[in-house]
């Protein structure tokens, strides 16, 4: 779970939300709820709503479409939404530094 300004977690809380759940003024997860524009699977907002199931003002419309993929903070959550399992690569990330960092001091110098 994350909390903050900007947020990037299964559960995100924030002004800017990004993850499984996302809820904040601007959340892109898959169920977002917002106060002005979401993109989901679920997605709930009182302005934007773009998604499976999508409640808003402009929901699955064109406006709703035109706003939410020229933002860039809903552009980016698509990308990482449609690409997360390569995010998963980051997960090795410490086990490669852990090893090196080994592997430094058993080696003779």
């Amino acid at each position: 779970m994350a909390l903050g300004v900007i947020s990037l977690a299964g559960l995100a809380v924030g002004g800017l939300a990004l993850g499984g759940g996302a809820i904040g003024w601007m959340a892109c997860g898959g169920g977002a709820i917002a106060w002005y524009g979401a993109l989901g699977g679920m997605a709930v907002a009182n302005d934007f709503a773009m998604g499976g199931l999508a409640l808003a003002d402009q929901a699955n419309t064109d406006a709703a479409k035109e706003m939410l993929m020229n933002n860039p903070f809903f552009a980016a959550g698509k990308t990482i939404m449609e690409n997360g399992q390569w995010f998963l690569l980051f997960l090795l990330l410490p086990v490669f530094v852990m090893w090196k960092n080994r592997k430094k001091e058993r080696s003779p110098e």
